[in-house]
């Protein structure tokens, strides 16, 4: 009888990149996948899965090998997404641009601190997180974010984070923040272009809700 890791091989051999996820799934999983336990994962819908823990993967039947394997071609997935909004190629003309940029930001489960540095044709020349969790203006510090404009010699910094809620309206600390980091701005001289605040389907621009004003 022939095995579904077999035919999950010969799947990915043939149809490469046209490989349906339940036989992606099957090769991942390795000799013990089962359609049964397949057929779980597969019902969440891939943003789903994409976000599970390695626990939460074990709750489907599998091992914690197993599990170990399914998350790391997830998290493999993920970077090399983040990897692929080049770095000096990307110009920020609109917020849209900013939400197009950080795409990999909108399902993740914490908050997560983004400082975007550009340069003088505002191409954006280094990412970095720089703070994870929920956000307050008191573990947000200017100095940090500024400190990243200044060692890369931007011209410029958007900041930008994400609502796990997917809902991107801003909080009171979310309007403090911007108006610590705009008053920042000033004395070092790095323009602060916009603060953005990430939701599953839409952006928040913060300059352009007049909170710059």
């Amino acid at each position: 009888m022939t095995k579904f890791i077999d035919i999950s091989r010969e799947q990915l051999t043939y149809y490469g990149s046209h490989t349906d996820l339940q036989h992606i799934l099957g090769v991942l999983i390795g000799p013990k996948a089962n359609p049964e336990i397949i057929g779980s994962l597969y019902s969440k819908g891939l943003e789903e899965l994409s976000d599970m823990t390695i626990t939460d993967m074990r709750e489907f039947g599998l091992s914690e090998v197993e599990a170990q394997r399914v998350y790391a071609g997830f998290q493999l997935g993920k970077k090399w997404f983040a990897s692929s909004r080049k770095l000096g190629r990307t110009q920020i003309r609109t917020p849209q641009d900013v939400y197009e940029f950080l795409q990999d930001m909108r399902f993740l489960k914490q908050e997560h601190f983004v400082v975007l540095c550009l340069n003088t044709k505002n191409i954006v020349i280094f990412r970095e997180d720089v703070f994870v969790g929920s956000l307050n203006s008191s573990i947000v510090h200017p100095r940090e974010v500024f400190k990243l404009g200044v060692q890369k010699s931007a011209a410029s910094i958007i900041v930008a984070h994400n609502h796990p809620s997917g809902d991107p309206s801003p909080s009171r600390e979310d309007i403090e923040v911007t108006r610590r980091l705009k008053d920042a701005s000033k004395i070092m001289g790095i323009d602060l272009l916009d603060h953005l605040v990430i939701g599953s389907d839409n952006i928040y621009s913060l300059k352009e809700k007049g909170h710059f004003n």
